[in-house]
This record gives structure tokens, sequence and C-alpha cells, in this order.
């Protein structure tokens, strides 16, 4: 049954959602979940196949722990469309949980404990919603985007429970202080004062005055 997902790449699949349960009716914003295990499982005929089921954990809320399932009919021998679907649904499940490469571990075991949004309703038709039967209508990441319309969420490439604490802000250096400059003479009179007073003080010598700082004749 692993060859069903061997290699199994989500940027190769466009990415939709929606399929059968047993989750809890939600809101608009949906249950925030986890994957806890996957399995194979047949179908009613099972010369049609098989389906992959998820078990599905609820992790916030009042439902907290709340567990049920959502299979993808992933193993369909008899319908090609069935197929589709389901690797769509799985395409994005792993954009919103943030795994944008092909699978490797058996079962889907990369995707396990990654959190990601489920919408949960009524399935269509009076039987089904008068039994209370339900289904996933939307797969969304952890802030409520649908796949491909998130941003970058490093949050959501890591499992849940497993990620790095965010490094502490480092303070910039202070400025250096400014170096004072001796003020510069405002006036004609005090540079001539200013020469006078490093030549002795004499007014009277005739040197003390350079040529360019005296009066015209």
């Amino acid at each position: 049954m692993n060859d069903l997902l061997a290699g199994f790449n989500p940027l190769e699949v466009q990415p939709a959602s929606g399929g059968g349960g047993n989750l809890p009716v939600s809101d608009a914003n949906g249950h925030l979940v986890v994957i806890e295990s996957a399995e194979f499982k047949p179908f009613a005929d099972a010369s049609a196949g098989h389906r992959l089921v998820f078990t599905l954990r609820i992790t916030e809320g009042a439902l907290a722990g709340t567990t049920g399932f959502y299979s993808l009919n992933i193993g369909h021998l008899r319908s090609a469309e069935a197929v589709n679907i389901a690797r769509a649904d799985l395409s994005a499940i792993c954009h919103c949980c943030g795994f944008l490469q092909p699978l490797q571990q058996p079962l889907c075991g990369d995707l396990y404990n990654r959190p990601f949004r489920v919408v949960v309703g009524l399935q269509k038709g009076e039987e089904a919603a008068a039994k209370g039967y339900t289904e996933v209508k939307k797969i969304l990441d952890p802030q409520g985007n649908r796949a491909g319309q998130q941003k970058a969420n490093p949050a959501a490439m890591s499992p849940a429970g497993n990620s790095a604490p965010a490094p502490s802000p480092v303070a910039p250096a202070p400025a250096p202080a400014p170096v004072a400059s001796a003020p510069a003479p405002s006036t004609m009179s005090g540079i001539i004062n200013s020469i006078e007073s490093n030549s002795g003080g004499d007014k009277n010598a005739g040197s003390a005055t350079p040529g360019w700082a005296r009066p015209p004749q």
C-alpha cells in the first residue's frame, strides 16, 4: 500500500480540500489539528481498493483531545477521479502544515504532529445530515489561509512542540560621543586679539597684525 504514497510531491499536485470523516462540526475558523497516525483500510467492497485513513486530534479549545478520522480515496481502483481528488486533498494537507517536499516516511509519517486546520460541516444530503454525518469542507494552515495563499510560516514548518525559541534581540551599539571643537573667533577683532595674545600681547609690535588682517589704507 505504501507504493501509493511513494515519492508523493505536493508541489506537483494542485491542492484542494474536502473529504469524508467524523470530526465534530466546527466554526468557520476550523479545528486546529495534528495527524496522530494513518493506515490503509479496504472499502466495503474490497475489490474497489483501499482508502488512506488519518486519525486527527484537535489540539485547542473546548474539544481539545477529541480525535476523529479523515479518509482519502487515494487507493480507489475504479475511479481515477476519486484518486485525483484524494491526491489534491493530501497536497493541501502538506501545504498547510508546511511540508513542501516529497514524502519519505511510510504512511505519511512526515506529516505527523504538524498543525493545520480543518473546517468540518455536515455531509450533503438530508439523510446524511439527519444522521449527523460530517466531512472536511476546507483544509487551512494554522493562520486560517488556504493552501497556496499563506505567507511564509516558519512555525508551521516544524512539528508541534519542537520549534526553537526565537533569538533575543541584540541591542544597538551606542553612538560615539561628538568631538568638541574649539569655538571660532566671531569677529575680526577676535582674530587680531588672538594673534596678539600669542605674540606676547605687544599691540605696538610692527609684526603683531599680519598684512591680510590690516584695514585697507
